[in-house]
């Protein structure tokens, strides 16, 4: 059984996708669609889009190469530049995606980062706690905020 959508593959038992909330399909996966980032930024040059997400440049590359894999149009943009002894690069890039796709692969991302967390035994992001001055994601050993400074009682 695999999902129509994203093409994941279940096992017998599993009725929809848990990410994309589709019915499964019997049968295997034909062949899937990819596509290059030259091609999607052809196809994206036509729609209007909205930033995803704003990452370093290693893991937007391996989100936007997900998303290609999955057949979402997608391209990574430049924000700011930075340059350093070691030469210039940029501080991160925006992730681009069709507008009307933002809310359905942000719900689809934070649920699959939620499984990830449960599945290794992570505390998820729902439970950690924030600083109430610059809502950092804090740890339960802080005693103060590392990014403010503020004091946590």
């Amino acid at each position: 059984m695999y999902c129509p959508q994203c093409y994941d593959e279940f096992r017998a038992g599993f009725l929809t996708c848990p990410d994309c909330e589709v019915a499964l399909l019997h049968g295997t996966p034909g062949k899937r669609v990819t596509y290059t980032p030259a091609e999607a930024e052809n196809r994206l040059r036509e729609a209007p889009v909205a930033i995803l997400g704003t990452l370093p440049q290693g893991p937007a590359l391996q989100l936007r190469d997900n998303l290609l894999n999955s057949g979402v149009d997608c391209v990574l943009t430049r924000e700011g530049g930075d340059c350093g002894p070691s030469g210039c690069a940029p501080a991160s890039f925006h992730l681009l995606v069709r507008s009307d796709q933002v809310d359905v692969l942000k719900q689809q991302l934070n649920a699959r980062a939620e499984a990830y967390a449960q599945a290794h035994g992570m505390q998820s992001q729902a439970d950690a706690p924030n600083c109430p001055c610059c809502g950092y994601n804090l740890t339960a050993n802080d005693d103060e905020c590392p990014d403010c400074g503020i004091a946590i009682v």
